[in-house]
């Protein structure tokens, strides 16, 4: 009777006759399903602990490579680090069958979740992505490779997501059951090309079908469609995906992910690095799943950022070093050059100039007034309250020449959150523009501008700086011709700063967005303003000043 009732608290079925009471030392409480190695099993420990137990069927257990592959490989499983994953606490055999006991995670699958409340957004998506991208560096630590991760093996448990099934997948690719079924170990629609085509399967293949997952949950389906196993394959090695809602600041991880050359793939920690930063990666990681998934139980949906709030009461003064530190991170943009750096993922050549799109609407013959451009509600969302000081490279009269560059600059001062919280921030934009010149286009000459600002950010990135860690430079998909985002922690001055640079049409836009938040009656405890969410600002703003670009008439006359 008593294992009858704990089992319906975990929505295992009752044990059925033929199943048996006891695995080794667990106490089976009811089964969890079945799946391509056997049978699963609710269990309790000796300790009073739940976890999962998964028996081998006979057919598998009969094969000698089977087990010795299944030995070895599960051996490794136990030395995962636990975060985002379930740990493998022990294997064994009972009555001539092998098992394997991992910890048991409560909650739905990233399948039920999404078929029930639809696709993740905002935080929750974030911890995700980046819950799993950990679990897959923690498994690859070990030189394993998980080989079947899909929607149903990703867990959602109340501390994050929680990857499961690893440590096994290559025991059930004996050599001899695969000769003779010819079968591929995995799921349609979760494997990576090279799985299908070639046979081949290493990391690699646990990071296409991350960037595959992540698309998923953003979106609630299948990047590459529907169709048979042979067709997504077929999709896939073609990079025929739609990643339509999967949010600006993950598309260009996932679009790396999803290359269908392995050798083109960022690896698992490459991932994760792209997502958190270089900076205590574990810490970063812990906290972005930790905050992202309060909001997971209501079925997350993605929440506006309310502008902050002035208080009348009285403002501390903040040490002039750390205010001037924020504006010095973005300061370089109205100079020329930027003290940021990047991580390439792929090819390390240096870049060259991408041949010019057809910009829609004509081009932009000057700009006078750049602070103008700004919308007012993305002004109040991320620099309410700010100073304003524009700037030019050249005279007003000469703003449509070759070459000139117009900037803006917004400052906020102490300015109060929702959290009661004060917040520093700086703005700063610039657009150089060109004209048509001998023996070149405009559009050609803003295109190589663009090309040399990205060699300039890998010469950064190059350098070693105490205190400063650089985060990941990827392409942005939707913004102008073509555009890139960067970003960067400086540790002694608690300052973190966010950029996205494009080209449109014979423009480039340089936006760069930088902050501290500090408690009121302390500004020692400075703490930086998250890279990624300024980067992800930064492409908000640049969106938004392209999109007044193109509606000015006199910056068309």
């Amino acid at each position: 009777m008593q294992a009858e009732q704990e089992s319906r608290a975990s929505n295992a079925r009752p044990l059925a006759a033929e199943d048996p009471a006891a695995i080794g030392a667990y106490r089976l409480l009811g089964r969890l399903g079945e799946g391509g190695m056997g049978a699963v099993y609710l269990g309790v420990g000796p300790d009073g602990r739940r976890v999962a137990v998964k028996v081998v069927r006979p057919e598998l257990a009969a094969v000698p490579s089977f087990r010795a592959r299944f030995g070895s490989e599960v051996a490794n499983a136990q030395r995962v680090a636990s975060f985002c994953t379930a740990r493998v606490i022990e294997h064994g055999e009972a009555g001539g069958a092998p098992y394997l006991v991992t910890e048991y995670i409560d909650g739905p699958s990233l399948q039920e979740h999404i078929s029930a409340h639809g696709p993740l957004a905002g935080a929750a998506l974030r911890g995700l992505a980046v819950g799993t991208a950990h679990a897959l560096s923690a498994i690859h630590a070990v030189r394993l490779v998980h080989r079947d991760l899909k929607p149903r093996n990703v867990m959602l448990a109340a501390d994050g997501p929680r990857v499961i099934d690893f440590g096994i997948a290559r025991a059930l690719d004996s050599d001899e059951r695969h000769t003779r079924t010819g079968d591929v170990v995995g799921t349609p629609g979760w494997i990576a090309p090279e799985q299908f085509f070639d046979g081949r399967i290493g990391t690699e293949a646990d990071v296409f079908v991350w960037g595959t997952l992540v698309a998923y949950a953003a979106t609630g389906r299948h990047p590459h469609g529907t169709g048979t196993l042979a067709t997504l394959a077929e999709r896939a090695r073609q990079a025929r995906y739609d990643l339509t809602g999967v949010p600006i600041e993950l598309q260009a991880l996932v679009r790396a992910a999803l290359e269908p050359d392995p050798r083109r793939r960022p690896s698992a920690e490459q991932l994760l690095t792209g997502l958190v930063g270089t900076y205590e990666t574990q810490r970063a990681a812990t906290t972005v799943v930790h905050d992202g998934w309060a909001s997971l139980g209501a079925a997350p949906t993605v929440v506006q950022g309310a502008a902050p709030t002035v208080t009348d009461t009285p403002r501390p003064q903040r040490p002039t070093w750390q205010l001037s530190a924020v504006s010095a991170v973005v300061t370089a943009v109205v100079v020329g050059s930027a003290s940021v750096g990047i991580l390439m993922l792929g090819d390390d050549a240096p870049p060259k100039a991408k041949a010019p799109a057809k910009s829609a609407g004509p081009p932009v013959t000057k700009v006078v007034d750049l602070c103008a451009l700004a919308s007012a509600p993305v002004i109040t969302k991320y620099a309410a309250k700010a100073t304003v000081q524009p700037g030019s490279s050249v005279p007003a009269e000469q703003a449509g020449t070759d070459g000139a560059a117009t900037t803006c600059e917004w400052t906020t001062i102490s300015m109060q959150d929702a959290n009661g919280m004060r917040n520093d921030r700086v703005l700063q934009a610039k657009i150089t523009l060109r004209r048509d010149g001998a023996g070149r286009t405009a559009a050609g000459q803003a295109a190589q501008d663009f090309a040399q600002a990205q060699q300039k950010e890998r010469g950064y990135a190059e350098e070693v700086k105490p205190n400063v860690t650089y985060g990941p430079v990827s392409p942005v998909p939707g913004l102008g011709d073509q555009a890139f985002g960067i970003s960067k922690v400086n540790r002694r001055d608690a300052v973190g700063m966010g950029g996205a640079v494009v080209q449109q049409g014979n423009v480039v836009l340089d936006v760069r967005y930088a902050g501290a938040d500090y408690p009121p009656q302390d500004s020692s405890k400075a703490v930086a303003l998250d890279p990624q969410k300024a980067r992800t600002a930064a492409a908000e703003i640049a969106q938004d000043l392209l999109r007044n670009l193109a509606a000015c008439s006199a910056c068309h006359a």
